[in-house]
This record gives structure tokens, C-alpha cells and sequence, in this order.
């Protein structure tokens, strides 16, 4: 499998502070003015940069909002519809940089965390990261079937043996299907579960496609026959970048 998206716990930033030199690549022409040549050759020190400008070059370095990471037990994990390559290498570049780049790395990518059938929700799921990169991760969504019986107390429990906090999750949402979209006593039950997991927890919502949409869990990660009948239950407050729902 190519190279893992996201950084491995043994990584561990060299104990000297790297510069990272920022550098134009354009040729000058020949007639261009001495000190202009110069200016395009100017190296200065990435961390002389703005906060918020090093926080968006670390969004474009290791977020993907067109895809999502699958953890997988004891193996590196996946990531589906992936739409570029990420770029966990800057974490090396210093301990600065690791301590910035980190958090967003976990936190602003999207996962799926397999908790249907719940026995698979695993502390393994989450070996490869380390328990303290999990708890850094804070948009979760997952799958079930209708006749999912599970109670939401037990995934929080299951999520925290991962390292996973359900209070700081700013998104969680279960996608609960029918086994049959085509059945039409199925599509009932998946909406009767939904119903159930709402009526049950004052901290659970439903949600449309749409609502998922602009919280970033994307429709085209479905099959056109898993999407019908589909009902969602997310996490009251949930976030998305320039909103939420259920607040």
C-alpha cells in the first residue's frame, strides 16, 4: 500500500529546529535588476510567519475535505475518494512544527470509525495512531443497520478505550440503513431506529443529506443503492467550517 496519510506515533521530530526555507522558483530574465534577483532568492524562517497563515499551509499540506480515513486493526489505515496525497513529512521539519501541524492533521480530517457490529469497535482501530494522536480526532461518522440495538453509552465507552473523547467531537454521526432500500418495511425500521437513538439521547439529532453535506460527510461516498432509505443521527452541535446543526 503507498505511503500511510497520516503520521505514525513513532514520529518523532529531530531535536534541532529545522528552517524551512520558502524560496521563488521563477528564472529571472537577463535584463532583470540585480536586487530583484536578489528578493527572489530571499530565504526566511516559515515560523516568522503569521499563526494563521502556517495554520492554513498545514490545512493544505494534510487535509483532505473530498475523502475520509478509515482506521483498520493493526494495519495502516485507508483512505477512500482520496482527491490528493497528504503530506505528514512537514511533522519532521521541527518540534514547532510537529506541535502545530499535529492537531490539525487528526483534527480536521474526517474518519470513519467501523462501531456496527459493535464487537469491531476495537482499541486496535486506533493502535497505529497512539492513543493520545486519537484523542486529538474530532469528526467521527459510521454506519449501521437497521437492526442496530446497540445504546449509545456503549460506543462513548468503546470510543474512549481508543483514545477517542466523545465530549470534544465536533462531529458523530451514524448513517443507519436498510439491509434492502428496495424493502419498503426495512426503509420503516431504519427510520424507527433512527427515532429510537433520538427519543433515547437529548444529545442526538436527525439529520437530511444536505445537513450532512455542509457538515462535510460527502453524498458521493455512497453508492446510489446504499443512499436511498439512508436515515442520520449526529451528535447534537455538530460542526461543520462556516456552521452546524442541531446547535
Amino acid at each position: 500500500m503507498a505511503e500511510p496519510s497520516v503520521a505514525p506515533r513513532s514520529c518523532t521530530p529531530p531535536n534541532t529546529e529545522t528552517t524551512l526555507a520558502v524560496r521563488s522558483t521563477p528564472k529571472p530574465e537577463p535584463a532583470a535588476d540585480a536586487s530583484a534577483s536578489s528578493a527572489l532568492n530571499t530565504i526566511f524562517r516559515f515560523m516568522d510567519l503569521p499563526a494563521e497563515l502556517r495554520l492554513h499551509i498545514y490545512e493544505t499540506l494534510l487535509v483532505d475535505t473530498h475523502s475520509y480515513i478509515v482506521p483498520i486493526a493493526n494495519l495502516p489505515p485507508a483512505r477512500p475518494h482520496v482527491s490528493k496525497s497528504l503530506q505528514p513529512v512537514i511533522l519532521r521539519l521541527s518540534r514547532q512544527i510537529h506541535k502545530e501541524a499535529l492537531p490539525v492533521l487528526y483534527s480536521s480530517n474526517t474518519f470513519l470509525i467501523r462501531t456496527y457490529p459493535l464487537k469491531r469497535c476495537v482499541p486496535e482501530l486506533t493502535l497505529y495512531f497512539g492513543q493520545e494522536n486519537a484523542g486529538l480526532i474530532r469528526r467521527v461518522f459510521t454506519v449501521a443497520d437497521n437492526d442496530w440495538k446497540e445504546e449509545l453509552v456503549e460506543v462513548q465507552k468503546r470510543y474512549k478505550a481508543m483514545g477517542i473523547s466523545w465530549e470534544q467531537l465536533q462531529l458523530w454521526g451514524v448513517r443507519i440503513r436498510p439491509a434492502n432500500p428496495e424493502d419498503a418495511q426495512e426503509a420503516e425500521d431504519a427510520e424507527g431506529e433512527a427515532r429510537r437513538w433520538t427519543e433515547g439521547s437529548e444529545g442526538l439529532v436527525e439529520a437530511d443529506e444536505r445537513e450532512m453535506e455542509r457538515l462535510g460527510v460527502k453524498a458521493a461516498w455512497w453508492e446510489f443503492s446504499e443512499s436511498a432509505g439512508g436515515r442520520w443521527v449526529v451528535k447534537k452541535g455538530s460542526l461543520a467550517r462556516g456552521g452546524g446543526v442541531g446547535g
